[in-house]
């Protein structure tokens, strides 16, 4: 794999540092997934890709009540 450098929010940052080794590959072999997707995809394919992986999680029980807990945790 190659590296690069993506600038987010001071939170998610700390966040992302908190998390162990083992989650953090699982993580980047998603992001990397979703992100070649988004560079290929034009704009109309990238809605309805999104709207699946939602109906997807809320399927599998994520809702938004559990992505609010998330991004509320200290």
């Amino acid at each position: 794999m190659e590296r690069i450098v993506l600038e987010v929010k001071p939170e998610t940052a700390r966040r992302w540092r908190m998390k162990s080794k083992e989650a953090k590959q699982a993580d980047i072999e998603n992001i990397d997934r979703l992100l070649n997707f988004w560079l290929d995809a034009q704009e109309e394919e990238l809605w309805p890709f999104l709207e699946r992986l939602r109906q997807d999680a809320e399927y599998k029980g994520f809702n938004d009540d559990i992505l609010t807990n998330i991004l509320n945790e200290p």
